[in-house]
């Protein structure tokens, strides 16, 4: 099955590596990039990220209640997409 081609892919991408960009949305509706230091958690397809009080990244995910439907993760100029929900 092709989604479970892209999932294990992006497990294995993600999995592999520890720096990443973690995209939000500011207040604007523009996006906000921040380069972050990630931790995986295989077993529970757990993304953690480390985040300080008073950063953008920490206000606008604190502003959206619900995670994104879309995600992306690029590392050495390749990029997987990964889209939960309905269309």
């Amino acid at each position: 099955m092709a989604d479970d081609k892209s999932r294990d892919a992006l497990t294995e991408l993600i999995a592999g590596r520890w720096l990443g960009v973690l995209a939000t949305i500011k207040r604007d509706g523009r996006p906000q990039l921040s380069n972050v230091v990630y931790s995986f958690d295989r077993e529970r397809g757990l993304i953690r990220v480390s985040v300080t009080e008073g950063r953008a990244k920490t206000a606008n995910c604190a502003a959206t209640p619900a995670p994104a439907s879309t995600s992306a993760a690029t590392t050495a100029g390749r990029t997987r997409w990964r889209r939960r929900g309905p269309s």
